[in-house]
């Protein structure tokens, strides 16, 4: 069972014997996650010289337990040339199969940068564990489109209520989504396949405290607090 652990944009985890990979590009739009892979952009005529590109790089531990203090370089690459890279240290151990994210809500690129056909990688270059360097090198890479005009991406709205809940929560907007609801611990709690638009879940069992529920339909990704208080 896999759990989430949100961290700080240079705050994630590594593991050894090339088991830490890049699993997914999601691009933040609109307080949502999608994935950036075969996107496409509309930018103004005349774009100005950064874009804001907001992004979440998601990876998962295939190897064993990771520490606090061990670290990894993970590399931006566009076009197959090195942009920049990250310096990441783990703040917490990292238990085999987690998935971390990290936070790149404040990417600034220069419009140069964006072509009509675009290729961006993320790889993890170096590990160290215990001070002990270790190269690998395993990227994962979106291939989106930009053309010219205003940006939009269609969207419906998810809701979820009551908040705070205490016997059953409602999830609307979940036809053909697949559920999942986490702890704050990042332990994955329930995991529904949605074949109506509107969801009923029983959370009785649940202990009082604060939830996150993604919804995944298709290449969009969504994610919702939810209080339990009973």
């Amino acid at each position: 069972m896999k759990r989430f652990i949100l961290l700080f944009t240079l705050v994630a985890a590594f593991s050894m014997i090339n088991a830490q990979k890049v699993t997914n590009i999601l691009l933040v739009y609109d307080g949502k996650l999608y994935y950036l892979d075969g996107q496409s952009f509309n930018f103004p005529s005349n774009p100005p010289p950064q874009i804001q590109f907001p992004l979440v790089i998601q990876f998962t531990n295939n190897g064993d337990v990771l520490n606090a203090g061990d670290s990894m370089k993970m590399a931006m690459i566009i076009e197959g040339e090195t942009k920049f890279a990250l310096s990441i240290t783990l703040n917490k151990a990292m238990q085999p199969g987690d998935t971390s994210m990290i936070d790149l809500q404040g990417l600034q690129v220069a419009s140069s940068e964006f072509k009509a056909s675009n290729t961006w990688c993320f790889d993890i270059t170096k590990v160290y564990r215990s001070g002990v360097e270790q190269e690998i090198s395993e990227p994962a890479c979106a291939n989106f489109t930009v053309s010219t005009g205003i940006a939009e991406v269609s969207r419906v709205e998810t809701m979820v209520y009551p908040n705070p809940a205490k016997d059953v929560i409602s999830i609307k907007n979940t036809n053909n989504a697949t559920v999942y609801i986490y702890n704050i611990l990042g332990k994955m709690v329930r995991k529904i396949d949605s074949t109506s638009d509107l969801l009923q879940v029983n959370v009785s069992d649940f202990s009082n405290g604060m939830y996150f529920i993604k919804i995944q339909n298709g290449n969009n990704v969504e994610t919702k607090k939810i209080l339990i208080n009973k």
